[in-house]
């Protein structure tokens, strides 16, 4: 039900933290995982119908298969060597926050979007919208767009 992201085959992703050394990279396994929406409008409370998503917010369950945290100071490695492999098996969650206009582009004018939406949802393009909410970008099917797409609930 509602919006869902597809992954076909495995899907190599990376965490970072806050400390921008350190990161974790895993594999997604192919699925078809569904988006949450709990929070995705500007006042942060479930889209009604009638109202557009701005953001989404992707979790895709991985697997660790390395990752680095290295203790630092002032910058200079410090402590035991990390071993990058040790805790590689392990679950993880891959997280996002999509913006409601750039998957709605991409279900318009990808052929090969890895979005995709039920009926309580369709695609709206406002050609009325303010010029700073419009995207410049040149879809998969060749067209080019100043166009501002909107994911919109319907039910």
């Amino acid at each position: 039900m509602g919006i869902k992201y597809t992954v076909t085959e495995p899907e190599k992703h990376t965490k970072h933290y806050e400390y921008a050394a350190w990161y974790t990279n895993g594999v997604v396994e192919p699925g078809v995982y569904e988006v949450d929406h709990s929070q995705s409008t500007q006042v942060n409370r479930k889209c009604q119908p009638g109202e557009s998503v701005y953001w989404l917010y992707l979790h895709l369950p991985g697997i660790v298969t390395d990752d680095y945290f290295q203790s630092y100071f002032g910058g200079m490695s410090i402590g035991q060597t990390y071993d990058r492999t040790k805790n590689a098996g392990k679950e993880v969650t891959f997280t996002g926050m999509p913006y409601g206009y750039d998957v709605a582009g991409s279900i318009a004018h990808s052929p090969d979007t890895k979005w995709s939406i039920d009926d309580d949802w369709k695609v709206e393009c406002n050609l009325d919208a303010p010029l700073e909410h419009y995207t410049d970008q040149t879809y998969p099917d060749g067209t080019v767009g100043k166009h501002l797409h909107s994911l919109v609930r319907v039910s």
